[in-house]
């Protein structure tokens, strides 16, 4: 698998591409005593980034394995910097991208860790997804041959080294794909766009995007907006301080009057965050719904999901079977996330990708699908307008005459029926990204397209 490794040096420079399978080969220099003066000859290591996972430590290892992944093992453990009930080791397994089947089929990252922690530390990393946490007694120092030393860098050259380097995520790890999965630029294509993500029960689905919506009811790093369109992407960082310090990272919120209903109903409230790169120190450790108030200085708390998740990759927060009190149809969906660091040397950054549709957030919301009016008897006036090149509509299949339905005939499903599909006489094409089932030999006219009569909001 690739590796990439900064050398800690005078004159800092981007990161080294290597492979797992070569690390043992990599220069070394012996573990630092004290006193060493820095040169531009590579041996001690600043930094290594494995799928957008920067590790930070004393001393590392890295080991090839034979279904194309890695392991890497980050140790913190210099009797100088930590007390032994502090110290604490990280033992990661990367495996090549794949399908997540909790995920629709979507490209995802697979990546789990054993801490092996004093008693202390260990309460840090306890209860996180992917996580087992065990005893610091029980770790197995690595083969001397596979140790590659960090070194204590002053704050000036610590920066320089990060300014020196060019954000790497895990979108970067697509080498073994097929290239239709990549983009011109070499990265992992955009999931849901190609019809693989986790469907929700309801229609509507906002866009996490890095546009400024500020908020009056809690103060994060990054407060942006929730919309209904995509951009091209756009990136946002949070560096997260070090010694396990909570830290409001970003809120994304709806626009006043969305979903413009006073009554939010029963079911599922999610988000998914689009995590590029992070530290391994760093846990998304919150994801809070709240039904804000219009003016945003106020709300309720419908939900919190605290299952702390680590690592890059697509991470999908949600609370389940929730049923909050009618406020008002002017009140706002906004969703807030924190992080925790607990390296207690060294800040970490995070970086989410925004503005895709593999970063959104969505709820059980099911504007639309109950529309039991025959279709050909509805005015051009209230069809769905076809303007909105890019998007998404659900079209439940209930409201479509047999002649005319769309993919999964004779279901209670609904299909998404991609707009940029549709032509300039307003034909649906034979395939629909909502698909597994037969597409109708003729085209459905405009006189056939779903009716916008409940809501002036786009069915989604």
């Amino acid at each position: 698998m690739k590796v990439l490794v900064q050398d800690s040096l005078a004159n800092p420079g981007d990161w080294n591409t290597g492979d797992s399978a070569d690390w043992s080969t990599l220069a070394k220099k012996l573990e630092p005593a004290g006193g060493e003066v820095f040169d531009d000859a590579p041996g001690w290591v600043y930094q290594i980034n494995i799928q957008g996972v920067t590790f930070t430590a004393d001393y590392y290892a890295v080991i090839d394995r034979p279904d194309g992944g890695c392991e890497v093992i980050a140790a913190n453990v210099d009797p100088e910097d930590y007390d032994p009930p502090d110290m604490y080791v990280q033992h990661w397994t990367f495996l090549p991208l794949a399908p997540d089947p909790d995920l629709g089929g979507a490209l995802n990252t697979r990546q789990s860790r054993v801490v092996y922690a004093g008693s202390r530390a260990r309460p840090k990393f306890e209860g996180g997804k992917n996580t087992v946490v065990k005893p610091l007694g029980q770790f197995v120092r690595p083969a001397e041959g596979l140790i590659r030393y960090g070194i204590w860098l002053s704050d000036e050259l610590s920066a320089a080294h990060v300014g020196a380097r060019t954000i790497k995520g895990w979108r970067d790890w697509g080498d073994h794909l097929d290239s239709a999965e990549l983009n011109e630029n070499g990265r992992v294509k955009i999931q849901r766009d190609l019809g693989r993500w986790s469907r929700a029960k309801g229609t509507l689905t906002w866009i996490c995007r890095d546009t400024n919506r500020t908020v009056g009811w809690t103060v994060s790093t990054h407060e942006d907006a929730l919309e209904t369109d995509t951009a091209a992407v756009g990136q946002e960082t949070v560096t997260a301080p070090q010694d396990g310090i909570q830290l409001h990272a970003w809120v994304f919120s709806t626009d006043v009057n969305v979903p413009n209903v006073a009554d939010w109903p029963s079911g599922d409230y999610r988000i998914q965050f689009d995590v590029f790169a992070t530290g391994a120190d760093i846990v998304i450790d919150l994801a809070q719904f709240v039904q804000m108030d219009a003016d945003t200085n106020n709300g309720v708390n419908i939900g919190t999901n605290g299952v702390d998740q680590s690592g890059t990759g697509l991470k999908l927060f949600d609370i389940t079977g929730v049923d909050p009190a009618a406020r008002n149809a002017s009140d706002r969906y906004s969703v807030r996330m924190a992080v925790v660091n607990s390296n207690t040397h060294m800040d970490e950054d995070i970086t989410l990708d925004l503005n895709t549709s593999d970063s959104f957030a969505d709820g059980p919301w099911a504007i639309g699908v109950n529309i039991a009016v025959p279709l050909a008897t509805l005015s051009v006036a209230d069809q769905v307008p076809v303007v909105a090149s890019g998007k998404n509509i659900a079209v439940p299949v209930n409201a479509v005459s047999v002649a005319n339905q769309a993919p999964q005939v004779g279901t209670s499903a609904l299909v998404n029926v991609p707009l940029d599909g549709i032509t300039e006489a307003g034909q649906v094409p034979a395939v629909a990204s909502g698909g597994g089932g037969v597409a109708p030999s003729d085209p459905i006219s405009i006189a056939d397209l779903v009716p916008q009569v409940l809501t002036d909001v786009l069915l989604l």
